[in-house]
């Protein structure tokens, strides 16, 4: 997370540039705040800070401002250049006046009225309608605290149509303003952050326009309820404002503070009911709030009841827990960021508590169903081989088809044929399980849980994540969609929409879904350093930044860091500046479902172009080490840019942005610095001994060393003997070095006591001369009678890494 933050960093210092000065005009620090209503609404009328104002709905640019005896007046545009003029005046310390003639008067702290009750609303009906809303903010730091906050706001919330989690993006002028556009398929909760701050959690219901003030000014005392205080701090006016700005509170102290009264979740959830009943009167909340809260507040309650059973329910227990807490459930429930969450952890359970079938029908018609439902998913022959094998099989009854068998006998000894095939047959046989066990499921719900919205999230959690291995890709197949649909047909949820969806991504991805490298678009697999190197080659004439991306697959770093990128490279557009995405495989079994992710992710972004799939390179894991964050930079010739940074501590992360931002501009203005050119004084180190280089891997004319003799085996590696290249002054000597590992005695045969190895030394040739030409980047090797032997080009030199490409000799 260290690594991802701080390449986080440097893209964002990279996106930083070239904001409009705007001239700031003040207002006097006695007017600023978020003012509200005195009816007892605590309706968030005008958020006033030193050069903005959110008013009406929408931030304001504070033009100019005057005052006028004991008033100010201030002349405020907008992003459409429409102008008002606001007039204010302070009464005392608590009120202001609103207004020129007819002034309001608002309060910078919350009142009540017992006579108040607030306008009961409703959710958009039909619920499940999609549409655009739109957030709009401000945000208002203190002064010079720069070290934990962004240039953008991220939003996210739960899509329960897909089971992802979502994230969006805006970015933040320089008088902290946003406006966010959100696509919706219904009403969500949504949260949004700044950096580590955490703004606040709200309801949105498409159709909406809202705008949130945040004040990072105003500090929070956690121990104390403050609902004053929290106004002060986060704020919303326009759509659901009263809504949301109850809600915030909700979240923040009622919660929190009435569980932290009991380490029991029963007591915990009986606390926060009676917290509810205690801050949410009938003057001060909509029921259609306290219902939604108490609801929020019950499950909750029922995860954390599920979380805590550890695996020991039953399913008479589950039942009872259904029965007394969920069987009256409305679609409602799905507005709830925690509802979709224990449908999930109820699922798991129930289906642990029940006996479900883990192979398909015997009676299934494996070919048939795959001339039908899979013949265009697969590779060309497959259907026939198939039908080969199960030919030979009823033949040969007795015979068990094991790989060998297979290999030899339908793929001519082909060992990676035979294993793809047999790896494709047993994705499609785990499709058919699928079906069989969605069936099961869906029948089981149907017997055990009548309420028609809890039936319905199971069904989703089915139709999401069943997966019978971790390394499935989660897409299900048509007739798994078919068999949701065909049980879902609830009144009043989205069975058809949810389908026309998967049916959607099943259309988009079903080849990259069974083999994501043989339907990749522009990804391009590298497995050894000669095919890093033509990659290369291929950009030659532009600026590559070649930016890393982790196996572990986590889709909110995947998404800013893209989002980042973006940013990028539109300011680099013009500069002749491509940017590759290098995802870095590992050796697990999951890597096509990870794969796959990011397949689909980028190409919803439209980023599947310039793609790198890198797997297990050495000279890769030198640069890592060697440019610290990950970012990678080579100029129009090809040649590795080599930083001047050090990454020192996280508060100077900032400052070294910077500098790294001048980087990528100093490769491109022609000013780059480069180890290559000086590729001869780090061979030979200080000259005074002689610098001793192992060779780690090679293929085909490009050899990758490490520095000093190796003294035990390389990992995963059954070499014994290792070539090594020497160099001091001007001499240049190749030898092989030889581990011979030393018998164990008795008293040291123990798990923890390594195996010891002696050298020795079987020399290729005599000493050589060499010379290096720092213009071109040529190494040469010359014999003693001046004699050129062979010619490397450097193509990469670190303090510990050397890789070397041999150039034929004409002639040869």
């Amino acid at each position: 997370m260290k690594y991802f933050v701080y390449l986080c960093l440097l893209l964002l210092s990279l996106e930083s540039a070239a904001q409009p000065a705007v001239k700031a005009i003040s207002v006097p620090a006695s007017m600023c705040g978020h003012w509200l209503k005195t009816d007892g609404s605590n309706g968030f009328v005008i958020g006033i800070y030193p050069n903005a104002v959110c008013y009406e709905n929408e931030t304001w640019r504070i033009k100019a401002a005057k005052q006028i005896q004991q008033r100010w007046q201030l002349q405020l545009e907008n992003d459409n250049s429409k102008k008002i003029i606001v007039t204010i005046q302070r009464k005392d310390s608590t009120t202001l006046l609103l207004g020129n003639i007819a002034q309001q008067e608002l309060k910078n702290i919350c009142t009540f009225n017992s006579n108040y009750r607030p306008k009961e609303a409703t959710f958009h009906s039909p619920l499940f309608t999609g549409g655009n809303a739109l957030l709009k903010g401000q945000l208002h730091w203190k002064e010079n605290d720069n070290e934990n906050k962004t240039n953008f706001v991220q939003l996210s919330y739960t899509d329960v149509f897909t089971g992802e989690e979502e994230y969006l993006y805006a970015d933040l002028d320089n008088q902290g303003r946003f406006s966010l556009p959100i696509p919706l398929r219904m009403p969500v909760i949504c949260s949004l952050i700044n950096g580590r701050q955490q703004l606040g959690a709200f309801l949105v219901q498409p159709g909406d326009t809202l705008l949130l003030a945040y004040n990072f000014v105003t500090d929070l005392n956690e121990n104390k309820q403050d609902y004053s205080k929290l106004m002060q701090s986060v704020c919303l006016m326009g759509s659901e404002a009263a809504f949301n700005n109850q809600y915030q509170y909700f979240k923040r102290y009622v919660t929190n503070d009435e569980e932290k009264k009991s380490d029991a979740v029963t007591e915990q959830y009986d606390n926060v009911l009676r917290g509810i009943d205690r801050v949410y009167p009938a003057h001060v909340a909509e029921q259609r709030f306290i219902d939604f809260v108490k609801a929020d507040a019950r499950y909750n309650y029922v995860l954390k009841l599920l979380k805590s059973s550890r695996m020991g329910l039953d399913s008479t227990a589950l039942q009872k827990i259904y029965e007394q807490y969920l069987s009256q459930e409305t679609p409602l429930a799905f507005i709830h960021d925690n509802f979709y969450k224990l449908a999930g952890s109820f699922d798991d359970y129930l289906r642990r508590s029940r006996s479900f079938p883990l192979v398909f029908d015997a009676n299934t018609d494996i070919a048939g169903r795959l001339k039908k439902d899979y013949k265009l998913l697969l590779p060309p022959n497959f259907i026939e081989k198939n039908d080969e094998i199960r030919q030979y099989w009823k033949s040969n009854p007795n015979q068990r088809l094991n790989e060998p068998v297979i290999t030899e006998n339908f793929f001519n000894g082909n060992k990676k044929e035979a294993e793809r095939f047999m790896d494709l047959h047993s994705k499609i046989v785990r499709e058919f399980e699928k079906e069989v066990y969605d069936s099961v499921a869906y029948g089981l719900y149907e017997r055990l849980i009548p309420n028609a919205s809890m039936r319905f999230a199971l069904n989703l959690q089915q139709l999401h994540g069943n997966s019978l291995l971790q390394e499935d890709i989660a897409m299900p197949s048509k007739y798994r969609i078919t068999i949701f649909e065909n049980h879902s047909q609830l009144s009043g949820l989205p069975y058809h929409q949810v389908a026309q969806i998967k049916t959607a991504r099943i259309m988009k991805f079903q080849i990259a879904a069974f083999e994501p490298m043989q339907d990749s678009g522009n990804l391009l697999q590298i497995d050894r350093e000669l095919e890093l190197q033509k990659a290369l080659k291929a950009y030659r004439g532009k600026t590559v930044v070649m930016v890393p991306f982790s196996h572990y697959f986590e889709k909110e770093n995947v998404a800013q860091k893209i989002y980042r990128l973006k940013k990028i490279q539109e300011r680099y557009r013009a500069k002749n500046v491509v940017f590759v995405k290098c995802i870095q495989p590992r050796n697990r079994s999951d890597w096509e479902a990870i794969l796959f992710k990011y397949i689909e992710y980028f190409s919803g972004q439209q980023e599947l172009n310039n793609v790198l799939y890198c797997e297990g390179l050495a000279s890769w894991r030198a640069l890592e080490r060697e440019t610290r964050e990950g970012i990678i930079i080579y100029n129009s010739s090809g040649q590795l840019h080599h930083p001047q940074y050090t990454y020192v501590t996280h508060e100077q992360r900032r400052k070294e942005n910077f500098v790294l931002m001048r980087e990528l501009d100093s490769v491109i203005a022609g000013k780059g610095r480069y180890y290559e050119q000086y590729a001869d004084l780090l061979m030979r180190g200080d000259g005074k001994k002689e610098q001793t280089w192992t060779l780690y891997d090679s293929t085909g004319n490009y050899f990758f060393y490490v520095l000093n003799e190796v003294n035990e085996p390389i990992p995963n590696r059954s070499d014994s003997v290792f070539h090594l290249l020497s160099v001091k002054d001007s001499l240049y000597r190749e030898s092989d070095l030889v581990l011979h590992r030393l018998p164990q005695t008795d008293g040291s045969r123990s798990s923890n006591n390594k195996p010891a190895y002696t050298k020795s030394y079987q020399h290729a040739g005599p000493a050589c001369t060499y010379r290096y030409d720092r213009s071109t980047r040529l190494l040469r090797i010359y014999d003693d009678n001046k004699k050129l032997l062979r010619t490397f080009r450097v193509l990469l030199i670190t303090d510990i890494y050397l890789e070397l490409e041999l150039i034929p000799l004409q002639g040869r």
